[in-house]
């Protein structure tokens, strides 16, 4: 890391040549990426995209924006700036939260979320909670009461209530009456109520700590005590200062914070708690209900992370079994795939098991169905699932690993190792569907062109631009063109013969493969489930680096895949699978799914050592 630093700082100290990158264009002002509209989200009736944008000013700071589909017109809904003067600042909570999520540099609206008819908006802002109403003509903004400081506000799915964490507490306001009503009481100090503790949050992307039934009769809730878990003291580093802060931290072989899973209705009451077991020391992993709302389904390892059971409810009675559960010598990797599907009984699950992730239909008595996807090729996520066309969309580097591409798999499993790609360009995608699988918003970049933002139809042809964001003369980025350094993609052998993947920029001014002795940069990560050699837009910093004399090598190891490559887990279906013993507890992060910052370390080398 010293290494590092001094190579940054003789590097920032070199004048900026014309046309070359320097650190105040990527780190400060309007940024180099253009007007990027980012937390994209298509209405539930699908008239409308709704986007945040940052300003041009300030690409730290967010408006609402939206798209209708049908006029083909982007438009200004909210502007943060607007509602300067009710911002306040932001509560310890909400900082924690954003920290975790890597969005505390972000101001303005930050988030939001669309009711279910698709009429109205709720989004927080500085510490104020507001409904934006797009059918009225006057005063579209309502300020809700919430009475205090608040984290994770919801619309419910039925329409009837906003719902929010307070003082460690659920509470939902009914949007008729007005009134606030508070549906846990024993919050506060080291429990809390309708919050996801940090393991879960910062180590298995799980932010949610609450969960509406699909008709508004009832909210899932985790209750977590961390009055056991050690706390830790840590710097937290701005540009102008640090702040010691403490925090409880559950290290490998310390306790963990003890987890709860309760049910309780809108209207109040006595909370029902579900049973997790005798192994108190655990990982509520993910919580889902099924599209009746009659049932509720959980997922659930023990510390060691070998086993992940899959647990259905009966939401009247409280009784359970277990539908599935994943086992893995080392450990049973987490994702999004689970999709209870509306016309039968059935769910589609992602699994690792043969060493790379595939998706599966099963019954919901844990019958097999068939394999969706198979093959020598790994699977990134469930993109949507369009039941009525009989759909599974997902994304996949199937093509060239450097890249994320959309692809088409039939539900009936009859396309399972021939998905279709639906995506156009070769780079990277990411898509948001409509409910109806009538379109998609596709996201995508490569390392020359800026992210692209379009309206598609399913087979990938585009119907319109939400921003085509071209890097024109009028483009932040324009005046550095001249002195883009092209990234090369190739693959190493590993000592076990596993192919892995590098991304190298070869100096500016030598790009030639006989280059003199240059100083490495080697910008790695290593940790479980993060790709950094991608064929994508924004790597600002290494081509700072290049641009100065540098050689910059990426090299993604076995581990960003997850479990590939390492022992295949097993899966077994039963009412009534046996526990298995929970081994020596394992430190809280051994199965990350979301990175810390990747690092990076310099060293000087030969012109073999860069090639």
């Amino acid at each position: 890391m010293r290494a590092l630093l001094l190579a940054v700082t003789m590097a920032a100290g070199v004048p900026a040549m014309a046309g070359k990158l320097d650190l105040s264009s990527i780190y400060e002002g309007g940024g180099l990426n253009g007007p990027v509209p980012r937390s994209l989200k298509i209405s539930p009736d699908g008239q409308r995209v709704t986007f945040l944008r940052p300003k041009a000013s300030d690409q730290n700071r967010l408006d609402l924006w939206e798209y209708h589909v049908k006029e083909q017109r982007t438009r200004l809904l909210v502007d943060a700036d607007s509602l300067a003067e009710a911002e306040q600042e932001l509560g310890e909570a909400e900082r924690a939260r954003r920290e975790r999520a890597r969005t505390a540099s972000l101001s303005g609206i930050v988030d939001y979320h669309w009711s279910p008819d698709g009429t109205r908006l709720l989004f927080p802002i500085g510490g104020a909670l507001y409904l934006y109403d797009l059918g009225a003509t006057e005063h579209p903004l309502r300020k809700l009461d919430t009475g205090g400081d608040f984290i994770a506000p919801q619309i419910s799915p039925a329409g009837g209530y906003v719902s929010f964490v307070r003082e460690q507490d659920l509470w939902v306001i009914d949007l008729v009456s007005g009134t606030r009503r508070r549906l846990t009481r024993d919050g506060g100090g080291t429990v809390h109520n309708g919050e996801a503790e940090f393991v879960a949050q910062e180590e298995m992307h799980r932010d949610e700590g609450y969960w509406w039934a699909p008709d508004d009769s009832a909210i899932a809730f985790q209750r977590y005590d961390e009055a056991a878990v050690p706390v830790v003291r840590r710097m937290e580093i701005y540009a102008e200062r640090a702040e010691l802060i403490e925090q409880r931290y559950p290290a490998a072989g310390q306790p963990n914070v003890e987890t709860r899973l309760g049910l309780v209705t809108p209207d109040g009451g006595d909370v029902r708690w579900i049973d997790l077991g005798e192994d108190r020391d655990i990982y509520l992993a993910r919580v889902k209900w099924l599209p009746d709302a009659r049932r509720l389904s959980y997922q659930i390892q023990p510390r060691d992370q070998k086993r992940l059971d899959l647990k259905l409810v009966d939401v009247a009675t409280l009784e359970q079994r277990t539908v599935l559960s994943e086992t893995s010598q080392t450990w049973v990797e987490l994702n999004d795939d689970l999709h209870f599907l509306a016309k039968r009984d059935a769910f589609v699950w992602g699994s690792e098991r043969t060493g790379l992730h595939h998706l599966y239909l099963y019954d919901l008595d844990g019958t097999l169905k068939h394999a969706i996807s198979r093959g020598d090729w790994n699977l990134d996520g469930v993109a949507a699932v369009d039941e009525k066309d009989g759909l599974v969309y997902v994304t996949s580097n199937r093509d060239f690993v450097p890249d994320t591409q959309i692809y088409a798999l039939k539900l009936d499993g009859s396309s399972a190792d021939r998905p279709q790609r639906i995506s156009r360009e070769d780079g990277t995608h990411a898509a948001t569907f409509a409910k109806n699988g009538a379109f998609y918003v596709d996201t995508f970049s490569d390392p020359r062109t800026p992210p692209q933002v379009s309206v598609r139809k399913p087979d990938g042809s585009r119907l319109a631009w939400i921003e085509e964001n071209r890097l024109d003369a009028r483009h932040p980025y324009a005046r550095f063109r001249g002195a883009f350094v092209e990234p090369e993609f190739g693959t190493l052998k590993a000592d076990d013969g596993q192919t892995l993947y590098y991304r190298l920029y070869r100096p500016a001014d030598a790009p030639g493969a006989d280059v003199e002795r240059r100083p490495v940069l080697v910008f790695y990560y290593g940790g479980p489930g993060v790709q950094t050699v991608t064929r994508s837009w924004g790597d600002h910093f290494n081509q700072y680096m290049a641009q100065r004399g540098y050689v910059v090598f990426t090299l993604d190891n076995r581990a960003w895949r997850g479990a590939a490559g390492s022992s295949p887990m097993r899966s077994t279906a039963s009412s009534a699978m046996p526990r298995s013993p929970t081994s020596e507890p394992a430190s809280a992060g051994s199965s990350s799914s979301r990175s810390s910052t990747p690092r990076a370390s310099a060293c000087s080398a030969g012109a073999t050592a860069a090639t």
